[in-house]
C-alpha cells in the first residue's frame, strides 16, 4: 500500500499562515463604522442640555502659552438631585389623588366626599345614614390647598429642569462601566470634521479623531470625560472606504506636526477645511 506524501510546513509558513489568520480575525473585530449612528454610543456637543450647574464643557483652543495647570477634563457632568416634593397640609392631604408628589402630573383632588353619619346622632327612625361633602365647603382648606400649588408648581418646574442633565449623567455612569468591562475592544473618542459623502450616503462621521477616558467621582457624584497624551488621528479607515479621494499624506505630516485637538475652535477648522479641499 502506497504511502501519501504529507509536506510540512516550514517555520516560515506557519508564520505567514498565522499572521493572515490574525489580519483576518482582526478584520471582523475592527468594523468600519461608516455612519456615527451606528456607534454603541455617541453624543454632540449641540444636544448638550442647557444646565451649566450640572454640566461643564472645557474646549481645546490653543494659546500661545500652554498653561500646565490647566485640567484636562473635557466634559464633566454632576448627578443632580431630585427634590421630594413640599408636603401637603393636613387640611386636603387626604383630598389628594394618587400621583401629587409626581412632577410629570398634574395634582388633582377629588371634588366631594362621602361620610358616614355620627352613630350617636342616628336613631331607629332616622334615614340619613351618611352626608356629603364638597371641597370648596371649607374656605381654609381651599386656601390652603392653592397655596401649596403654587409651591408645588416651582418644584415641579425645577425637577423638569434637571431631568435631562440628570439622564446625561444615568447614560454616560452605565458607559463608564461598560467600558470598564470591555476594555480591550471599546474605546472613547473624541471627534470633529462630520464627513458625509455625496456618493455614498452610508457615509457620515466625524475624520479627526482623538481617545479620550471616562472617570468617575463617587465622592462628589461626577462624571468626567478626560483628555489623554493620545494624538490626534484621521479616520483613515473611513477615507480608505470612499471613492476619488486624493493622496492626504501632507495633512497627515500636518496633523503630526500640530495635533489639531477637535475640540480646538481656532486652528482646527482651517485644518478641516483643507482636508475637505
Amino acid at each position: 500500500m502506497a504511502e501519501k506524501n504529507v509536506r510540512t510546513l516550514s517555520d516560515q509558513e506557519k508564520a505567514i499562515a498565522l499572521f493572515e489568520f490574525i489580519k483576518e480575525l482582526n478584520k471582523l473585530k475592527q468594523k468600519v463604522v461608516l455612519n456615527v449612528a451606528d456607534s454603541p454610543w455617541h453624543l454632540s456637543i449641540s444636544d448638550l442640555p442647557d444646565a451649566s450647574e450640572y454640566i461643564t464643557v472645557a474646549y481645546r483652543d490653543r494659546v500661545t502659552e500652554e498653561d500646565e495647570s490647566a485640567s484636562d477634563v473635557l466634559l464633566s457632568v454632576r448627578k443632580p438631585e431630585f427634590e421630594k416634593c413640599p408636603a401637603p397640609s393636613e387640611l386636603f392631604s387626604d383630598w389628594l389623588l394618587p400621583g401629587w408628589d409626581d412632577y410629570h402630573m398634574k395634582a388633582t383632588i377629588t371634588l366631594e366626599k362621602t361620610f358616614a353619619a355620627d352613630a350617636s346622632e342616628t336613631t331607629e327612625s332616622s334615614t340619613e345614614i351618611a352626608y356629603i361633602e364638597r371641597f370648596e365647603n371649607s374656605k381654609e382648606r381651599v386656601e390652603a390647598y392653592y397655596s401649596w400649588l403654587s409651591l408645588r408648581s416651582e418644584w415641579a418646574a425645577r425637577q423638569k429642569l434637571i431631568e435631562e442633565p440628570y439622564r446625561l449623567f444615568k447614560d454616560l455612569y452605565q458607559l463608564y462601566f461598560e467600558l470598564q468591562r470591555e476594555a480591550e475592544t471599546e474605546e472613547l473618542i473624541v471627534a470633529n470634521g462630520m464627513l458625509c459623502d455625496s456618493q455614498d450616503g452610508k457615509i457620515v462621521h466625524p475624520v479627526l479623531t482623538r481617545r479620550v477616558k471616562l472617570t468617575y467621582d463617587e465622592q462628589e457624584n461626577v462624571i468626567s470625560i478626560h483628555d489623554t497624551d493620545a494624538s490626534s488621528e484621521l479616520y483613515s479607515a473611513l477615507l480608505q472606504k470612499m471613492d476619488g479621494i486624493n493622496p492626504i499624506n501632507a495633512l497627515n505630516d500636518d496633523l503630526l506636526a500640530n495635533d489639531y485637538h477637535p475640540l480646538d475652535r481656532i486652528d482646527t477648522p482651517a485644518f478641516l477645511k483643507a482636508l475637505v479641499r
